[in-house]
């Protein structure tokens, strides 16, 4: 077998068009919004945040405000490392498998806030089913429907 370099390996598939089903990318979401909510939580208690930040943030500290003190991509992901996993660490030694999925999210994390002027965009309305859809489902283009407005918000010129 031909040994390649490692990031050639990962480059290559990542380079791959990859098909996600709507339940895999809903399940990811669902993963996603876990791992933030293990996140603020571990936030609220003083010796994860004391741990996370080497002493400089205590309790109820938005840990996403601090982001802004860290100096490289490194010691983010150790930061949200250390948060994601602080409640859930056991995790790892009761599952049949050897590593846990939130294992990496710091780094990523850290990758995407250094690659995206420190922004990391979430949505809870992307973990909502489309209301159009169900419209879609229930109408047909060109139907007359009866109904009322419940509020009207003035967003155009």
């Amino acid at each position: 077998m031909d040994q390649q370099n490692i990031d050639k390996i990962i480059s290559n598939y990542l380079s791959k068009n990859i098909k996600f089903s709507d339940e895999n990318i809903f399940a990811v979401k669902l993963s996603l919004l876990d791992t933030l909510g293990c996140i603020y939580n571990a936030s609220t208690y003083e010796d994860p945040m004391r741990f996370a930040s080497r002493g400089v943030y205590g309790a109820n500290t938005n840990p996403f405000k601090v982001l802004g003190d860290m100096q490289s991509s490194n010691e983010i992901a150790r930061y949200f490392s250390i948060l994601t996993r602080w409640f859930d660490y056991n995790d790892t030694f009761l599952a049949k498998e050897w590593a846990h999925p939130s294992d990496n999210i710091g780094t990523a994390f850290a990758y995407f806030i250094n690659h995206k002027e420190r922004k990391v965009l979430l949505s809870v309305k992307d973990l909502s089913e489309n209301p159009w859809e169900s419209i879609k489902a229930k109408f047909n283009s060109g139907d007359k429907i009866k109904g009322s407005f419940e509020k009207l918000n003035d967003l155009g010129i």
